[in-house]
C-alpha cells in the first residue's frame, strides 16, 4: 500500500515537474515522512530523559531563587495555530484543484457517495489500480495523508517549543545576574549561580544530542520543497489553483522555519547575554568564581545544532535564503 501511495502518473509532464511532482518527488516526500516518523519514534524512547532534564533544572532554579518563566498558554496557542494552519493550507487548499477538476464534468453526482469516490480517485489517481473500493479504504488513505502533513509540521513545532523552553532557563539566570548586588555576593553565592548555569548547559547538550537529527532533517525537507515549489511555480503546465496551493504551502513552511529558527537561536543569544552580564561585574568583586563562570560562558559556543554540522543562529535564515536563491538559479538553468 505504501508503494501505491508513492506511484503517480507522469504523462505529459515536463522534466522539472517529473523531478519534483512525479515519481521522484513522491519518493522524496514519502521517504521524508518515513524519516520524520522514525525520528519521532526514536524521540519517544528518549522523551523521559527530556522531561527529567527539565524537571531537574527547574527544581534547581526554584531552590536557588531564580524567577520562573511560564508560557504554557503561549505554547498551547501556537500549537493550535500550527495544527489549524496545517489542515487549512495542506489539506483544504490542496483539495481545491481536485474539486475544481471534478466540477468540469457536466454529469451530476449521484449523491454524496459518488462525490466522495470521484474526489478520492481525483486526489489519488494511483489508487485506481486497486480493484477494491470502500469507505474504510478512503478514510485510511486520507488519514495517512493528514498524518504525513502533521508529522512534518510537528517537527518544526517541537523544535520551537523546546527551543523556547530551553532559552527561558538561560533568561532566568541572566535576569538573576542582573539583579545581584555584587558587594553582598560571596564566592559561595557565585558558585551556586555557576552550578545552576552548568545544569542548564548539561540540559541543552542532552537536548542537542536528542534533537540534532530533527533539526537537520527539518532544514533538509524545507530546502527540497521550497526549491521544488519555486520551480513548479515557474512551470507553465501547472494550473492556477495548483499554483495557489504551492505558494501557500511554501509560505507556511517559511513561517514555520522562521519561528523554529528564532526559537532555537534564542538559546545561543541568551548564552551571549549571560557572557555580557558577567563582563559588567566590577573589578573589585571579580573573584575566582566569577572568572571561572565567565571563562566557561565565553568558551562554550552553546546552542542547538544539526548533528554538529551547523549551529542554529539567526544567520542560518540568511544562509537558507542564499542557498535557495543560488540553487534555484541552477535548477532553472537545467530546466531550460
Amino acid at each position: 500500500m505504501s508503494v501505491l501511495l508513492v506511484l503517480s502518473h507522469e504523462e505529459d509532464l515536463s522534466t522539472s515537474v517529473k523531478f519534483v511532482n512525479g515519481i521522484k518527488g513522491n519518493i522524496v516526500h514519502t521517504s521524508s515522512v518515513l524519516a520524520v516518523l522514525f525520528l519521532f519514534l526514536r524521540l519517544s524512547r528518549r522523551w523521559h530523559r527530556v522531561c527529567a532534564g527539565f524537571q531537574r533544572v527547574e527544581r534547581r532554579l526554584a531552590t536557588e531563587g531564580f524567577n520562573a518563566v511560564s508560557f504554557g498558554s503561549y505554547i498551547r496557542s501556537m500549537t493550535a495555530v500550527f495544527i489549524l494552519a496545517t489542515f487549512v493550507v495542506e489539506m483544504a487548499v490542496d483539495a481545491v484543484p481536485s474539486i475544481a477538476k471534478m466540477m468540469e464534468n457536466p454529469r451530476p453526482f449521484d449523491g454524496v457517495g459518488d462525490f466522495v469516490e470521484k474526489f478520492y480517485y481525483e486526489s489519488f489517481p494511483q489508487m485506481k489500480i486497486i480493484p477494491v473500493y470502500n469507505i474504510a479504504l478512503v478514510i485510511w488513505v486520507f488519514w495517512t495523508k493528514a498524518q504525513a502533513k502533521l508529522a512534518i509540521t510537528y517537527t518544526d513545532l517541537i523544535l520551537w517549543a523546546i527551543g523556547a523552553a530551553a532559552a527561558a532557563k538561560f533568561k532566568s539566570i541572566n535576569k538573576k545576574i542582573g539583579e545581584l548586588k555584587y558587594e553582598k555576593m560571596t564566592e559561595m553565592d557565585w558558585r551556586r549561580v555557576r552550578e545552576s548555569y552548568n545544569d542548564v548547559v548539561v540540559l541543552i547538550s542532552d537536548l542537542d544530542r536528542i534533537l540534532g537529527p530533527h533539526v537537520l532533517l527539518s532544514y533538509a525537507i524545507g530546502l527540497w520543497f521550497v526549491c521544488g515549489g519555486i520551480l513548479l511555480l515557474l512551470d507553465s503546465e501547472i494550473d492556477t489553483l495548483k499554483r495557489v496551493y504551492i505558494f501557500l504551502s511554501m509560505s507556511f513552511w517559511i513561517c514555520r522555519v522562521i519561528v523554529a529558527t528564532l526559537s532555537l537561536a534564542s538559546v545561543y543569544e541568551e548564552n551571549i547575554c549571560i557572557r555580557n552580564s558577567l563582563h559588567l561585574v566590577p573589578t573589585d568583586y571579580y573573584g575566582d568564581e566569577v572568572h571561572r563562570f565567565a571563562m566557561q560562558a565565553c568558551h562554550d559556543d552553546l546552542g542547538f545544532t544539526g548533528m554538529k554540522f551547523f549551529t542554529v543562529t539567526r544567520s542560518v535564515l540568511l544562509t537558507l535564503a542564499g542557498t535557495i536563491a543560488s540553487y534555484e538559479i541552477v535548477l532553472m538553468e537545467f530546466n531550460r
